[in-house]
């Protein structure tokens, strides 16, 4: 991996056009249920993770999930609409 930002201000995969935008400049993020991840690897392939769902037991769920969505861009494009 070698770039992760959240895709503020984008509800779904097709509003991101242009997925270099965002802040890459944290070596992790922490995103909350709706929000979209943009993970970058070091060939250039861009991918996007849609968090749909957050359970923690520390805080009152009864067991540690996430539920997600995710699709990658094949053609090392940063286009997703």
């Amino acid at each position: 991996m070698e770039a992760v930002a959240l895709a503020q201000g984008a509800g779904t995969f097709e509003e991101i056009r242009d997925a270099t935008v965002f802040d890459f400049s944290s070596r992790h993020v922490l995103p909350r249920e709706g929000q979209i991840v943009v993970l970058r690897n070091t060939a250039g392939h861009q991918a996007l993770v849609h968090v749909l769902d957050i359970r923690d037991a520390y805080r009152g769920d009864d067991r540690d999930e996430i539920t997600f969505t995710w699709t990658i861009n094949p053609d090392q494009g940063a286009d997703f609409s």
